[in-house]
């Protein structure tokens, strides 16, 4: 996925996450263990998410990047706030964008 910034009057950032179809990526919910997680900066529910490697100096100097691991990233739909879960238990269910 390839996030796009793009910035608005007020200051404020809307990424766009586009897939590898070109499409907009769809919006969910994210839970781990039953519980629901919301934006720590504006307390939003809905998130796109996308992998994310955890890259280290060592592994990228020794041209093994591709070894790193990998979190998920939750982007928040709302403000555009970064959340890494590295827990394999992370739920992603399905939202509409309207709801919330």
């Amino acid at each position: 996925m390839l996030i796009i910034a793009r910035w608005v009057r007020d200051g404020c950032a809307t990424p766009v996450a586009l897939g590898r179809g070109g499409g907009v990526a769809k919006p969910v919910h994210a839970a781990v263990g039953g519980v629901w997680i919301k934006c720590s900066f504006c307390q939003g529910d809905l998130f796109r998410d996308r992998e994310v490697k955890l890259n280290s100096t060592g592994m990228e100097f020794l041209n093994f990047g591709w070894a790193n691991e990998s979190a998920t990233g939750l982007i928040c739909w709302n403000c555009g706030y970064v959340q890494l879960f590295v827990n394999r238990n992370l739920e992603l269910h399905k939202a509409e964008k309207g709801g919330g």
